[in-house]
């Protein structure tokens, strides 16, 4: 594939938010953490029905904690959005060029490019592409930024590289 696909990025605080706490929330670790609050909630609340323990023991500094959690992980995640998505290199005009032989990341003031040799994965959601170059490092495409065919010739372009993809 010679051609190139050149794809002019919006960035809408609703989407990135939804996807920085989706990836968050489906990390390993965090799912064990979630769990294990919500297990720390339903036996506070089955102890306090059964009469085993006052509501005063209940509502100590600790369980007011883990009942805020999911409050905390929403505003960090928010912060972190709103931090990421104010960088002012993003109000610039951005292009990303995709061909056979590389991802380019292209604003007024700099040139990102990235061989797809040093791509490790690419991931298609219901609403992304995720092009994960380490595992701190992952670029996002959105899909509603994808006019006319880029979508059927980006996914071609995918399937024709070597590296793992997990493509609809």
């Amino acid at each position: 594939m010679d051609k190139e696909i050149i794809i002019k990025p919006k960035y809408i605080f609703k989407d990135y938010f939804k996807i920085y706490l989706s990836v968050y929330l489906n990390k390993k670790s965090n799912k064990i953490v979630s769990s294990l609050i919500t297990l720390i909630i339903l036996f506070n609340i089955y102890s306090f029905i059964k009469n085993e323990v006052k509501i005063s023991e209940i509502f100590s500094s600790s369980f007011v904690f883990l009942l805020a959690y999911p409050f905390i992980i929403l505003l960090v995640k928010y912060r972190q959005t709103k931090l990421i998505l104010s960088n002012p290199k993003l109000k610039e005009n951005i292009s990303i060029k995709l061909n056979f032989e590389e991802y380019e990341f292209t604003g007024q003031s700099y040139n990102i490019r990235y061989n797809w040799n040093e791509v490790n994965q690419i991931i298609e959601k219901n609403n992304w592409f995720f092009i994960c170059i380490s595992n701190n490092d992952i670029k996002l495409i959105r899909k509603a930024d994808l006019i006319d065919n880029q979508y059927n010739e980006l996914k071609a372009l995918f399937n024709s590289l070597d590296i793992k993809k997990s493509l609809k």
